[in-house]
């Protein structure tokens, strides 16, 4: 046996096997809470933490395309990137304040479409 990561969902505990949390091209997910779980076990397992850098919902990709799509998926498309990485920023002041920052550019990311 594997040791378990156990993620709380709303309503229902899921157990997820932390040894076994990768994700792979072609890998399918039912719903968005599946999707999530894996995604929360993943961060748990390797000491990450993903943030939605670009999301397409079903409502707005229904309007585009004319084809079924499960609304328990809730994104049509999704993009989670390493929050020490994803989109560049560039100041537009003059420099007069100084602020920090915990971007690396880490290129991390995870796509699903």
């Amino acid at each position: 046996d594997c040791p378990r990561a156990t993620i709380m969902e709303i309503g229902r505990e899921v157990e997820v096997c932390s040894d076994e949390v990768t994700f792979c091209v072609g890998d399918l997910f039912s719903t968005f809470q599946e999707l999530d779980a894996k995604v929360r076990a993943y961060e748990k397992a390797h000491f990450v933490q993903f943030w939605k850098r670009d999301a397409r919902t079903i409502e707005a990709a229904k309007k585009r395309l004319d084809k079924f799509l499960k609304p328990e998926l809730k994104y049509y498309e999704i993009k989670l990137c390493c929050i020490h990485g994803g989109q560049s920023f560039k100041s537009k002041g003059k420099g007069s304040r100084h602020t920090s920052t915990f971007k690396q550019d880490c290129s991390a990311h995870i796509s699903l479409c």
